[in-house]
């Protein structure tokens, strides 16, 4: 197509070509980036939501063991006397 053609006009269509085949790539390109960090930030968000969870649940476990252990009886065999039979 282009072996008839001669001098700048051929450059420059190769040249206009290729810069809007570069524009194109880079605009694909950056969009591709911009998706890969949106799924990051909902990693992220999601993880974060995930790791609150654990944490309230293992504090809220912790909450009740520690007040059932400090409200449970006494056992009167605790301070080592020996049990009465």
């Amino acid at each position: 197509m282009l072996a008839n053609w001669s001098g700048p006009a051929v450059s420059n269509y190769v040249c206009d070509h290729m810069q809007a085949m570069l524009n194109k790539s880079l605009v694909t390109l950056y969009d591709m980036r911009s998706d890969i960090e949106e799924v990051k930030w909902d990693n992220m968000r999601k993880s974060v939501g995930g790791s609150s969870f654990c944490t309230s649940v293992i504090a809220r476990v912790n909450a009740l063991c520690s007040y059932s252990y400090c409200f449970r009886p006494r056992d009167s065999n605790r301070d080592g006397a020996s049990p009465s039979n």
